[in-house]
């Protein structure tokens, strides 16, 4: 009777080194410490993968990892990696330089510092250095992030929080700021409207917080609505249209020194429902012409700017010209002076009354006003 050959075989386990990483192929070359066997073409340990898309948790190792290597019972079986160990240290610590744990506390992480921390307690840890890092924190289910910098990037926009490197700044005053970009498209190549907030650049000056608005979110962009507030209390705040402020209640503009209104090309206009007051020690007008009424049907008058003169006055429409006091005492003063003496029964004295009377109409005519006016 002939023995049937068996397709299985001792397996071999040997503790190894992992001499070499072919990162295309997720392979490793691995020399065995003791039999110093060198072992090729042996694929990547993966905790758990799936062929079909390469889902998974696996690692890809690095040259000089400790490990243990795996030759099956199969007859001609593929050798794999087992698991990787560590090195025992003259204390007699497994430790191999990593982070201290609680138990069941779950890690992930290279050698340069970057990691995900699963921590017992419902903690998590993800970080790239310590001072770029989230932590999730299931009391109050709080979200905190501990980093220099904070960059987030959206379609609708991006929200930055920014500190300045300057190798020679040595007191750690660096400059900070806090920047807000919103577009109107997501495929907009510039945002709508940008808000800054701390230090503005090179150019900062005074400004602390600046907003603008522009009409488009192309790169050939006009701004439309610009405001600006400085560390020191300025506040410039320019508009390309228009502006309205409604309150339900009042609204009230207050200034230590001068308070200016100003219309640089057409007109300022006060309406009220009821009475427009005003309550000061004097008040000024320094304008070319004023009006009461409808088109100045009360009172129209004209002032020469440069020299502050009144160059016309009509009142209740004007018309007829108003007859000076001074003038017309003087135009009437001979007739009156007549009319003192006067004597009827002297021929000489009515002669002179005549005289008076007839010289008033020319005396009364210089009496007239040459600049104001009344109506009826």
């Amino acid at each position: 009777m002939t023995q049937a050959v068996s397709r299985f075989a001792n397996p071999v386990i040997e503790s190894g080194v992992v001499f070499d990483v072919n990162v295309k192929n997720y392979s490793v070359t691995v020399v065995s410490q003791n039999s110093e066997r060198r072992w090729l073409n042996i694929p990547v340990m993966s905790s758990y993968l799936h062929y079909t898309a390469g889902e998974g948790l696996f690692a890809m190792p690095e040259a000089g990892a400790t490990c243990w290597i795996c030759q099956s019972s199969e007859f001609d079986a593929q050798a794999f990696i087992l698991g990787f160990g560590v090195a025992w240290n003259e204390e007699g610590s497994y430790k191999s330089g990593r982070r201290p744990m609680n138990p069941g506390d779950i890690y992930m992480g290279t050698r340069d510092g970057n990691s995900v921390f699963v921590r017992r307690g419902g903690v998590i840890q993800i970080q790239a250095t310590p001072l770029a890092q989230r932590m999730y924190i299931p009391i109050n289910n709080i979200i905190r992030d501990l980093c220099e910098s904070y960059h987030l990037r959206t379609f609708s926009g991006d929200f930055l929080w920014e500190v300045d490197r300057d190798e020679t700044t040595t007191d750690g005053e660096r400059p900070t700021r806090v920047k807000l970009f919103a577009k109107q498209q997501a495929d907009d190549p510039s945002p709508l409207a940008e808000l800054t907030l701390g230090h503005h650049g090179d150019d900062d000056g005074d400004s602390g917080f600046s907003l603008k608005v522009y009409d488009n979110g192309e790169d050939e962009r006009t701004v439309q609505v610009e405001l600006d507030i400085t560390k020191e209390g300025g506040v410039s705040w320019v508009l390309k249209k228009s502006w309205t402020l409604t309150a339900e209640e009042e609204i009230s503009l207050q200034a230590k020194k001068v308070l200016t209104l100003e219309s640089t090309d057409e007109s300022i206009k006060l309406k009220a429902k009821q009475n427009v007051e005003t309550d000061s020690q004097n008040f000024k007008v320094k304008a070319g012409g004023i009006e009461l009424g409808a088109n100045g049907a009360a009172l129209s008058a004209t002032i020469e700017k440069s020299t502050g003169v009144l160059a016309s006055l009509n009142l209740a429409g004007g018309g007829s010209p108003v007859v000076m006091g001074t003038e017309l005492l003087a135009a009437l003063q001979p007739l009156l002076t007549v009319l003192g003496s006067y004597a009827p029964t002297s021929p000489a004295s009515v002669a002179a009354l005549i005289s008076a009377a007839n010289a008033v109409p020319a005396a009364l005519q210089n009496a007239l006003s040459s600049k104001v006016y009344v109506g009826k």
